[in-house]
């Protein structure tokens, strides 16, 4: 049995037709999650100019775009605030938001400075980690999600299922199932492991925990997939399901480019965040401007044996 088609399940919405950029603006964070593929304390970001630069070269691509802010944890670089006002200043219609992939590692009153002085444009993302909070408790880390809700900048919440302090998990899953915005959880397990090669050892591994919680939760806001196999056959499967899977899209036509980018602060760049763990940098904005721009012109084929799930395969 052959897949041959993959697609994201939108239920009836249709997919935007614009460029999500993930900017990862700054390495360091002090939570230093063990299972964290993207945390690296060496990177931490120290120039603005810069990012000027980079942030120009987005606007040259003439089409609408996200910018979603990346780390590392974005609220600990030191001019997020002044970068966030940059953005926001040369927007010439094309920016359709900023949005804060945040550890939550952000105080209330930087918040509502953003809300204030943005408006609608900056949106949080906040990604709970429970073993790994340092100035919250539980309690504190809900009422900022909770502030964040109640001015209507809020995205969702990536809620990382980690294999201990099971039972805080658990509170915190009790809680979340009371407010507002439980439909916009999204329930994520820890598989990956990027930090050491050879031998996958599931150190990390959460797939076969908190089941009970992800079926509470099932229907809301999970990214599902949809998978056509040339018997006829057709799944829907759940991101968590496919982490298990050998998927393999190599060869598939893949608009990731055209529809995601993957950039970082030293201009660094990838078609998506699967190809900045596991293939070389494509180029840097400021050597190869050019050749950005390019790549978000045109599909092209895939070169990743596995990639769990992707919003930009087609088949």
């Amino acid at each position: 049995m052959k897949l041959v088609s993959f697609k994201p399940a939108t239920d009836g919405v249709p997919v935007v037709d614009y460029t999500f950029i993930e900017y990862y603006i700054h390495g360091a964070c002090k939570f230093n999650c063990k299972y964290c593929f993207a945390i690296n304390n060496r990177m931490k970001n120290t120039n603005l100019d810069k990012q000027y630069y980079i942030v120009d070269t987005f606007y040259m691509m003439g089409q609408p775009f996200v910018i979603s802010y990346f780390g590392g944890e974005p609220s600990e670089y030191k001019y997020i605030n002044e970068l966030t006002e940059y953005i926001v200043e040369q927007d010439n219609g094309n920016l359709k938001r900023i949005e804060y992939q945040t550890n939550i590692d952000i105080s209330i009153d930087n918040i509502k400075l953003n809300i204030e002085k943005f408006g609608d444009l900056v949106r949080f993302a906040p990604s709970i980690h429970i073993g790994y909070l340092k100035n919250d408790t539980i309690d504190t880390m809900i009422e900022k999600i909770d502030v964040m809700y109640d001015h209507d900048c809020f995205e969702k919440v990536a809620f990382m299922l980690e294999k201990n302090n099971i039972d805080d998990h658990y509170k915190v899953h009790e809680i979340l199932k009371t407010r507002p915005y439980y439909n916009r959880v999204e329930y994520i397990h820890s598989y990956a492991e990027f930090e050491k090669p050879g031998e996958y050892t599931g150190r990390y591994n959460t797939t076969d925990l908190y089941k009970d919680m992800i079926s509470d939760n099932i229907g809301s806001y999970m990214e599902d997939y949809i998978l056509e196999y040339d018997d006829g056959t057709v799944e829907r499967c759940n991101m968590n399901e496919l982490f298990k899977r050998d998927i393999c899209f190599e060869d598939w036509i893949c608009y990731a480019g055209k529809h995601s980018m993957y950039v970082e602060y030293t201009g660094d760049f990838w078609r998506c965040a699967p190809y900045h763990a596991r293939k070389p940098k494509l180029g840097n904005i400021f050597t190869s401007r050019d050749k950005f721009l390019l790549q978000t012109k045109y599909p092209v084929k895939c070169k990743l044996h596995k990639c769990d799930g992707c919003f930009w395969v087609k088949k």
